[in-house]
């Protein structure tokens, strides 16, 4: 497999260098390797590309949130709302206010039950017909487990409800820091941002133990660099982008970082989580927006000059799987399949990951009962299947098993898990996944 290493320039270019191991080797053996390699991106860029979308707006597009692979909401300025049922083959615009403000965070946490981020918090439980807003001030970010539970982050702190968004508990006072993150996986939430200093910001995070919630240890993080976007796929594993920003503006320097390790004890007195980080890649050439990993090895991130960049081996390396230029602001991957990102003037980019190699005996063999479900399910899939998982609609694996050997079923016990959408993920040898909706209804 070809690889390809960023390297940073004056004048802002990206300069694609080949992996040393191919020109240590001889002509004729190096050449041959070529060949293949060429084919390789050939017959994987038709098989992953992103695709432009109609959304019948010029607007900025900030935000975007997916429950599922229909059913679609995006956000952006001057009051603009845009829904789709179709997986963005059409939108419809939704009025919320008079107020023609920018929409900067989303959440649909089922097709009804709908929340949007402008001056303040506004919720609809009625797909959009009807709206409600509360007292939270500039909503950065909003998370939900299910239906009642879910956390939300504002220019003055960290926010809980249990009961679907019609009340809700300030748990952490932001002061002088803004939390812009969120992510709850139920028994953990985390949130993270910055805190502003003299001339510059500094990464910042929250995460809760119980009923509560501790700082992240400021000496646990690579430096003193600023937040700029992160994906937990689970509450002990962060992929993260930080920039040294230069009197509050962004600067050139941009690195890759992983958490790792967290663990909440006991200094001088206070409790606050530390954690293993490690810098990655120091030499990123953009300001990477958003990102998502799907496993510990593929990554995607979305960034300020308009493009989309992908990893195959855990962020050391990346290479640009989309190439644009109108600014992109968020990502988001429904599933192992789908993914959505949305940037200025309206453009909203669709991705569709396929194989093209298989025969379509191999697809919809992997089948779910009953469905939806509520304390168990069956998984009948194809004999051979080395692992099966159950994935949230955040992204965050909840499940995850070998089948036994030769095993053509396996029993789920979902009585841990909340009401709400998942992903069943079945993966064959040198496969690509299978991945079907499963409805939890406890």
């Amino acid at each position: 497999m070809l690889l390809l290493k960023f390297e940073a320039l004056p004048e802002g270019l990206i300069r694609l260098k080949y992996c040393k191991q191919f020109f240590n080797q001889k002509p004729n053996i190096m050449k041959v390797h070529l060949i293949a390699i060429c084919l390789t991106i050939i017959s994987q860029a038709g098989f992953g590309q992103w695709v432009s979308l109609e959304t019948q707006t010029s607007k900025n597009l900030y935000a975007l949130s997916f429950v599922d692979e229909d059913n679609g909401l995006a956000v952006g300025s001057g009051g603009t709302v845009i829904l789709t049922n179709d997986g963005g083959q059409n939108w419809i615009s939704l009025f919320i206010t008079r107020n023609a403000e920018d929409f900067r965070s989303v959440c649909m946490v089922t097709p009804q039950l709908l929340f949007v981020g402008g001056n303040t918090l506004y919720r609809s439980d009625d797909g959009g017909n009807t709206w409600t807003n509360s007292d939270i001030q500039y909503p950065k970010s909003l998370s939900f487990t299910d239906n009642l539970n879910g956390i939300c982050t504002g220019i003055t702190g960290v926010f809980k409800t249990s009961d679907g968004g019609i009340n809700w508990s300030q748990v952490v006072n932001g002061g002088t820091s803004v939390y812009e993150a969120s992510v709850d996986f139920g028994e953990t939430a985390i949130a993270m941002g910055n805190v502003g200093g003299f001339a510059t910001y500094s990464a910042i995070g929250v995460r809760n133990e119980g009923n509560q919630w501790y700082s992240f240890d400021n000496f646990s993080f690579p430096n003193s660099n600023a937040w700029v976007s992160v994906h937990f796929p689970n509450p002990d594993t962060a992929y993260m982008f930080m920039n040294q920003f230069n009197n509050w503006i962004p600067s050139a320097n941009n690195q890759f970082v992983r958490l790792t390790g967290f663990e909440l004890i006991s200094v001088f007195g206070d409790n606050l989580w530390v954690f293993q980080s490690e810098v990655i890649n120091d030499i990123i050439p953009d300001y990477m927006q958003s990102v998502h990993f799907i496993n510990a090895n593929e990554g995607f991130a979305c960034g300020e000059k308009g493009s989309i960049y992908s990893t195959q081996n855990g962020g050391i390396d990346w290479r640009v799987d989309y190439e644009g230029s109108t600014i992109l602001y968020r990502m988001q991957f429904v599933n192992n399949s789908v993914a959505y990102a949305v940037g200025n003037d309206g453009l909203m980019l669709k991705r569709e990951i396929t194989t093209g190699t298989e025969s379509n005996d191999t697809f919809n063999e992997t089948h779910v009962f009953p469905n939806p479900a509520c304390e168990v399910c069956r998984i009948f899939h194809k004999q051979g299947v080395e692992l099966i998982e159950v994935i949230t609609a955040a992204g965050s694996v909840v499940y995850s098993g070998k089948p036994s050997s030769g095993a053509q079923e396996t029993l789920l016990n979902l009585s841990g898990l909340r009401s709400g959408i998942y992903f069943v993920r079945t993966t064959l040898p040198g496969k690509v996944s299978e991945v079907i909706k499963l409805v939890v209804a406890q």
